[in-house]
């Protein structure tokens, strides 16, 4: 397949304005409300996350627009999609203790933690040989070490203990024999997508579950830039972004179960 390296690009530079801002704003979010200074936040936005956050109806929306757009440019390898996911925020809620809460947090950082090292050995390996898709693969790795620490924030907020190591199951049982068998770039972006598909699958299952509400804004919004990482991995592979068992958004049963691991 010939793959438009000026569309990788143009899509990498959407994904890392969209993760950007995500990431600044769930920060601040969590700055306020843990300190319980939020009368700052935008008024409009209160009922948001005490209604449940970014829920999940509204995060398949907005991420299924994400991967449908993906789709079509990569088959126009037309212009960069206009993707804004923006958490919601509220003066009103505040973050309390809760087990069940910090476990599907905790099972988060750890996939995050295992993506991170993932792509580090995807990286020293020296098996990829397009710049475009080195670049990528460091690029995904900076986000995903990003969204490991916000979810170990949150999982503090939670009145849990951080998880900050790869999670061991994920990475005994389906990583370790898939980097033992690496042998060609093809091979490594494939188990990239894979390894994006679980993330993506594991958010998408966890939001609308949290006693705390606004961690489902937190989620979802972790899950949007992971969702995007497939859609452009899949025109990279050659698989389908929406609508196929290859697809962003998988069903329940793809999801990592939380405690899995940690």
């Amino acid at each position: 397949m010939d793959i438009n390296q000026d569309f990788i690009r143009r899509e990498a530079k959407g994904i890392e304005a969209a993760h950007h801002a995500a990431m600044r704003n769930d920060a601040a979010t969590l700055d306020r409300l843990v300190s319980g200074d939020a009368a700052d936040l935008p008024a409009g936005a209160k009922s948001d996350i005490l209604l449940g956050g970014v829920h999940r109806r509204r995060f398949l929306m907005f991420g299924g627009a994400a991967v449908a757009t993906s789709a079509v440019l990569a088959a126009c390898k037309g212009a960069t999609p206009p993707v804004s996911v923006t958490p919601a925020t509220t003066t009103t809620t505040l973050f309390h203790p809760s087990t069940s809460d910090a476990t599907i947090l905790r099972t988060a950082s750890s996939i995050e933690a295992l993506a991170v090292a993932v792509y580090a050995q995807a990286i020293s390996s020296a098996l990829v040989k397009t710049a475009t898709t080195l670049d990528l693969i460091k690029l995904f790795q900076m986000q995903h070490s990003q969204h490991g620490d916000l979810f170990q924030r949150a999982t503090r907020s939670a009145g849990g203990t951080a998880f900050t190591d790869p999670n061991p199951v994920l990475m005994a049982q389906v990583v370790q024999p898939r980097l033992a068998a690496l042998m060609t770039e093809a091979d490594v972006v494939k188990l990239a997508y894979d390894l994006e598909h679980l993330a993506a699958a594991t958010y998408q299952s966890d939001i609308g579950t949290f006693s705390n509400h606004a961690f489902n804004t937190t989620t979802a919004s972790v899950g949007a830039t992971e969702a995007r990482h497939v859609a452009l991995l899949a025109v990279i592979t050659a698989k389908s972004a929406t609508g196929t068992p290859d697809g962003a958004f998988q069903l329940d049963p793809d999801a990592v179960k939380p405690g899995t691991g940690v």
